[in-house]
């Protein structure tokens, strides 16, 4: 029989994990977001988020508000969405539209769409500026067999370039790539520059401003991830791994000092302050 005191400590432990950090925030309020596979905080416009239907959907973007409130409905021209995944947003309010999902082999052309951020309080409409058309070094763009099945869900932009992780690997693993280039004329094969044993399936990224903290979203938790001080291998840098629950969950971003998240379902959870306070553990 275990001493109490260490089955009081392992009761606690078992406890700790199963904690979760997330907290119901809001809804979207509009009926057209039907399925959300993303969440972007605009830095130009105040209280303004940016999201997206998943597959199949009309070329088009959402701003609402962070308690989910529709603001405008931006139809992008020069695009097509045949599996947009994730958003990233630049220095210079440059907004990119992943295309880049391949959970059924089919994806022929992985695809980023390049725009100047609408302002969501005038504009109904805005045009793809580049196309950035891409493979990875090591993975094949077709896969035929459970064990080659790669995707892709993640796209964040940090330090002058933009970044994506694949969301399966047979092992467990997942891949941080770089783009070397957004060069429109040529397609470019990716960098990569680590990977890393996630155990979950990634849905989503994003950096703070400062490009110092990296958030990777899973189903059942978050990761935190601080940047090294002489490297943009972020996988490499201290983390810590938040449990949550909050149903499919595909879209994340830093908020200020805040983090919001949605799903699938509609939803948009907030992480726990204390939980960003806390020290990455590796």
């Amino acid at each position: 029989m275990l001493p109490f005191v260490l089955l009081l400590f392992l009761i606690d432990c078992s406890m700790m994990r199963e904690e979760n950090f997330a907290q119901l925030h809001s809804r979207f309020s509009s009926g057209e977001i039907t399925e959300s596979s993303e969440l972007l905080k605009s830095r130009q416009f105040e209280d303004v988020f940016w999201t997206h239907n998943d597959r199949g959907d009309r070329a088009r973007i959402f701003a609402i508000t962070s308690e989910g409130e529709l603001i405008r409905e931006v139809k992008i021209s020069g695009a097509q969405n045949v599996d947009w995944e994730d958003m990233a947003i630049d220095d210079a309010g440059h907004l990119y539209i992943g295309d880049i999902g391949n959970d059924r082999g089919k994806n022929k052309d992985l695809t980023i769409y390049m725009l100047k951020e609408p302002n969501p309080f005038e504009s109904e409409e805005a045009a793809v500026i580049k196309r950035i058309h891409f493979s990875f070094p090591d993975l094949p763009r077709f896969h035929k067999t459970k064990k080659e099945k790669v995707d892709c869900e993640a796209l964040f932009w940090a330090n002058g370039n933009l970044y994506c992780m694949t969301k399966y690997r047979h092992d467990g693993f997942t891949k941080l790539y770089r783009f070397d280039s957004i060069d429109t004329n040529t397609h470019q094969v990716l960098t990569k520059i680590a990977e890393f044993q996630i155990d979950g399936a990634v849905t989503s990224s994003d950096v703070s401003i400062d490009g110092n903290k990296l958030l990777v979203l899973c189903y059942e938790f978050i990761y935190l991830f601080e940047k090294p001080a002489d490297s943009d291998n972020y996988l490499a840098g201290k983390f810590k791994r938040i449990p949550i629950t909050a149903g499919k969950s595909e879209g994340i971003c830093f908020a200020d000092s805040e983090v919001f998240f949605s799903n699938e379902e509609g939803e948009i959870y907030k992480l726990t302050e204390s939980v960003l306070d806390a020290r990455g553990t590796n």
